[in-house]
Order: structure tokens, then C-alpha cells, then sequence
């Protein structure tokens, strides 16, 4: 299932192609911003001059690597900005898209910078998210011990040198997880098989020859891993690979490996599983090694967990010469910290250990109100669940809340307070805070990556930034977006979770993992299939402290253990809320 997943969403690109020719010239220019800092990252093979990219390339682009959705079906599409009305409005968004993927400014235009980026050697999967169709959390392996087979060879290098690329690659994967890995014969039974191929390679993604596209493979548990043997390869030799005239093994390994494993791309443009290659010379020509970076290192740890720090024994069972497993640096190091699967157990024995920032202290009142499970937020306190204001300081019951870098808000009604520990230091009509703001706000969230405060109304989201200089919210560009139609319900409360993940939450017993970067929902499930115990109608948390989260109904506080699944110390919210 999940192969046909991936082979549907290569192979969407290819359709209706013609939809865009026409457009891609209106929206070329010659803006002024500038590659970031990562775009040393190609060698001669894919230094071409940002001039050679045409429209059609442009578009071929776009399009190959998820940012811009099949033709005809712009305002269905489950995903980006499913509001979008007009194939203009479409492609300059998916131009905009890139840009903010890669670092670049969001002109919307197809100007220098935006095509000197697309000249870059890159992995060949796409940016977009893929949604996960099963019942599974995560892209992740059912087993801990997985072989490979190297079926092919590149002409460029001998073939231990490539035997140890690999194992090393694989290596240092294993350091930072319980995964071990070992080489098999090529033609035996293998979860992954490894390959050499140009052009047309007997899969449904063509390379393009030398420079592009270097190498690509699947999610689990579909097991392809292939490179491109029109580039010109190398094992970590500096001397070429300083002088762009090979691409090292090594790095794209780690890469490719990574999404073998689960891993999609990273934003982050210094990690491993950023798309774009990253030459592993410095300025004076030392070979850099491309050790996994923090980011790396908790996304796999969220699918599978921390390791044990041993290296796997690569493949010196047959065939002589050792793995690479030993051959690898130091074991990086980073906060280990749960993720899906994980994610809903928080079940990480070192739990402690975790490194968080804990912006206010929860104080609580030495009345609490009785647990009735599935009951809470029912409207058991004065006001109920209608999100009006108490006529005070302090609302009887909340639409929405969420905390932020500084403060905590609270949506009721009309009006948003600012609360301060657990005191109420403003309150404010939505709209002078958040002008053109949906009401009453049925979910807020904040997002601490990209500084962007979510607002949900109806079926569309809303996203702010803070104007230091006119001290309220202002909306980004490109907002409000109608949320994608497969999310099938009225968003009605919303929380990150401990992993940074976004949950958008029904009012029963549904929820949906949410990314507002591709607009998309990336999961769907039962809130008690996941969060055993959890009270309905949660409408926010406050930022997680360890494995203990204080949650909030419309009229109620509690915590929740995500590890034992449990509820602890509880109140009412018009009791929690000082005024």
C-alpha cells in the first residue's frame, strides 16, 4: 500500500503537464534575493548557470517535487491552500512555496536566486509530506534488524569502497537507534536493495543524467535505493571532491539511508536530510564529515528511539574486507525527545534527561474538581461551553488556548486574555490583537519553528506574526487558507504536542496531525485510540514539561501523563485563572 502511495505521488507530476507551460513566463524576474549560505552545496556536474533553467524546467520542477498540485484540481486538492482559485495564484504560490523551502526570499517570483537554487544537486523525493494512508504513526520498519544488498555497482569506484560507503552510512544511523544492519549477497532476500542506474532504471522515476537529481529511494517498507551512475562518484576524496569533480558516496548515502528508514526532508539546511547535496570539503580543501546533525538525529529517534551508541557490523560476512561500521566518527549528540508512535506513549525511559524549556510554572489551587472522563467540558461550570466571557477579568469558559513565546492566550467569545503564569495580565477584543481574526476562534496554536500564531474559524486557518513595532498580531501573507477537505471535521480545539507536532482535534474522538507549512494533514486517527483516558474536548495545552502536560477543556484544567496514560491533579478553569 504504502509503495503504491509513493509511486502515486512521483507520478503525479507527469500528468496534465501542459497546465502550466503558459504560466511559467509571467512570473519570471530578476529579483535581488540572494541563495542562503547552503548553496556551496554542488559540484561542477550541477553547477549549471541559473540562465539554462527554462520554463519548462521550472515547471517540471515545481511540479516533480510536490509544490504544485495536478491541473483541474486546484480547489480540491487536499493540501496546498486548497482556496486557491486561479492556476496564476497556483503557480505563484508553488514559487513562494520553494523559496520558503529553501531558505529564499518569498518573492513569488521565478527570479535568479529561485533558479540558481533549482540547479543544485539534490535528492530526487519529493519535499512534500507523504500522508500516511495506514493505520501506522509513522513510515517506520516493524523490526529492528534489517539486511541490505548492493545489486549493482558504480563504474567510478572499486567495489569496497562503495561496500563501506554504505555500511558507514547505515552505521551511523544504527549509533542513534536500536537499528542494526547487516550486508547480504546481492540476489538474495534483503529489506533494502541498492543500486547503480542512469536514465531509465526500471522504476517510475527516470534520473536526468549527470548533475540534478543524484540518487533517490522509498519509505518503508518498500526498500529501493538507487543512485544515479551518470554522476561521477568519489569515497571520500577530498582533493575531487573540493574540486567538483566527483560528488562523495558517503554523504548522499546517509541521505538516501535516512529515507529508507522513514525520514522525509528536513527544512533545517545544515541537516543531512535537507534535499539539496552538501559538499563535505571546506574552504581549504579538508574533507568535512557529514555527521548526522541534531535535527537528524531526534526524527529518527522519534520513529524508533535512542540507541545504545554501537555501530552495526556492515558486511564482513562475506566476501572479505570489513564494513564500515567502524570506520565511522563519534557518535553525534542531541536532546533525545519522543515522536509519533513514541509520540503517544512519551514511553522514553530518559524522559528526564530531556532538555525543555519551561516558560511558566503551573500553579495550582488546593481545590480540584472531580474527574468524569469523557464529561469534562461539558459545560459543568457557569457559563458552559459557549465561549462568552464572565462580564470580568476572567472568562467562565474558553474557546481556544495557547501558548506562545512570551504569554498564553486564552479565546472567549470576542475577547482574548493574556495570561502571564496563571494570571490574566489583558484583556483584548480579538480583533484589535488579531485584526480580521475569525469568532469566536475555535482553536489556536502556536508554532515556536517559524514564529506563526494559528487561528481556526470554520473551516480556514488563519496565520499571525507579532508587529514589534505596532504591538498586535498582523497576518501572514497568503492567509486565510480553507483547510484541505480531507480533514473531515470542525477543527474545535488544537495543541503541540511534546514532539513539536501539531494536532488539530474534533469535538469527538477524532484527530489529525496538521502541517500549515503544506497546508496538509499528514495523519488522521481516534483521539482514544492514541491518547487513552484523555478527556474530549481539549482546547489547548500549555507548553509540555517532560512527560506531563496541563491540558485545558472549555471549562476545566488537568494534567495528562503521556506515558501512564493518566490524568493527575485537576481544576476548574475559573479556579486555575487568577484575575
Amino acid at each position: 500500500m504504502r509503495l503504491l502511495l509513493v509511486l502515486s505521488i512521483a507520478l503525479f507530476a507527469t500528468t496534465q503537464a501542459g497546465f502550466f507551460s503558459s504560466l511559467v513566463s509571467r512570473f519570471t524576474g530578476g529579483g535581488n534575493s540572494s541563495p542562503s549560505s547552503s548553496s556551496s552545496f554542488s559540484s561542477a556536474s550541477n553547477q549549471r548557470k541559473a540562465s539554462t533553467v527554462t520554463d519548462d524546467k521550472a515547471r517540471s520542477y515545481l511540479q516533480n517535487f510536490g509544490y504544485v498540485p495536478p491541473a483541474n484540481s486546484i480547489g480540491s486538492r487536499n493540501g496546498m491552500a486548497g482556496d486557491i482559485q486561479s492556476a496564476e495564484q497556483v503557480f505563484k504560490t508553488a514559487i513562494r512555496k520553494f523559496q520558503e523551502f529553501a531558505g529564499l526570499a518569498k518573492t513569488g517570483i521565478l527570479d535568479a536566486a529561485t533558479k540558481a537554487k533549482m540547479t543544485l544537486a539534490r535528492c530526487g523525493v519529493t519535499d512534500a509530506p507523504l500522508a500516511l494512508t495506514s493505520g501506522s504513526s509513522q513510515f517506520k520498519w516493524p523490526k529492528n534488524k534489517l539486511t541490505y544488498s548492493i545489486e549493482s555497482y558504480s563504474s567510478d569506484l572499486p567495489r569496497e569502497d562503495v561496500r563501506r560507503a554504505i555500511a558507514e552510512a547505515y552505521g551511523l544511523w544504527s549509533k542513534v537507534t536500536p537499528l542494526e544492519f547487516s550486508e547480504v549477497p546481492a540476489g538474495s532476500t534483503s529489506d533494502i536493495k541498492i543500486r547503480f542506474g542512469t536514465r531509465n532504471h526500471n522504476d517510475p522515476w527516470p534520473f536526468d543524467g549527470e548533475g540534478g537529481v543524484l540518487a533517490h529511494a522509498t519509505m518503508p517498507e518498500s526498500g529501493m535505493f538507487h543512485f544515479d551512475d551518470d554522476e561521477n562518484w568519489t569515497y571520500k576524496d577530498a582533493s575531487k571532491i573540493h574540486s567538483n569533480s566527483a560528488t562523495d558516496l558517503l554523504a548522499v548515502a546517509i541521505h538516501e539511508g535516512g529515507h529508507t528508514l522513514g525520514l522525509e526532508h528536513s527544512r533545517d539546511e545544515t541537516a543531512i536530510m535537507a534535499p539539496f547535496y552538501q559538499k563535505t570539503t571546506d574552504s581549504n580543501g579538508n574533507y568535512v564529515y557529514p555527521n548526522l546533525k541534531s535535527d537528524d538525529i531526534s526524527a529518527i529517534q522519534a520513529i524508533y528511539g535512542a540507541g545504545s551508541g554501537r555501530s552495526s557490523g556492515g558486511g564482513s560476512d562475506f566476501g572479505g574486507g570489513s564494513g564500515g561500521g567502524s570506520r565511522t566518527t563519534q557518535r553525534p549528540t542531541t536532546t533525545t525527545r519522543s515522536w509519533f508512535g513514541r509520540f503517544f506513549g512519551d514511553d522514553d525511559d530518559d524522559v528526564g534527561s530531556r532538555t525543555t524549556t519551561t516558560r511558566r510554572t503551573t500553579l495550582w489551587p488546593t481545590t480540584q474538581s472531580p474527574f468524569n472522563g469523557d464529561d469534562w467540558g461539558s459545560g459543568s461550570s457557569s457559563g458552559g461551553r459557549g465561549g462568552s466571557s464572565s462580564g470580568g477579568r476572567c472568562p467562565s469558559s474558553i474557546d481556544a488556548y495557547t501558548p506562545s513565546s512570551s504569554f498564553s492566550y486564552a479565546f472567549s467569545g470576542s475577547q482574548v486574555y493574556t495570561i502571564s503564569g496563571t494570571k490574566v495580565t489583558k484583556v483584548s477584543s480579538i480583533h484589535d490583537l488579531f485584526p480580521s481574526a475569525p469568532t469566536p476562534v475555535s482553536a489556536a496554536l502556536w508554532n515556536p519553528i517559524s514564529g506563526s500564531m494559528l487561528l481556526f474559524g470554520g473551516n480556514r486557518v488563519y496565520s499571525y506574526y507579532f508587529s514589534n513595532i505596532r504591538q498586535i498580531f498582523q497576518m501572514d501573507s497568503g492567509f486565510p487558507k480553507t483547510l484541505p477537505s480531507d480533514l473531515g471535521f470542525t477543527v474545535s480545539g488544537a495543541l503541540r504536542w511534546i514532539n513539536g507536532h501539531q494536532i488539530l482535534m474534533s469535538s469527538g474522538d477524532e484527530f489529525a496531525v496538521y502541517d500549515e507549512f503544506w497546508n496538509q494533514v499528514t495523519l488522521k486517527n481516534r483521539i482514544s485510540s492514541y491518547f487513552p483516558n484523555l478527556p474530549r474536548g481539549v482546547k489547548g495545552v500549555e507548553s509540555p514539561a517532560g512527560s506531563v502536560i496541563t491540558a485545558f477543556t472549555s471549562n476545566q484544567v488537568f494534567e495528562y501523563n503521556s506515558r501512564t496514560k493518566s490524568i493527575g491533579r485537576q481544576s476548574g478553569f475559573s479556579s486555575y485563572i487568577a484575575c
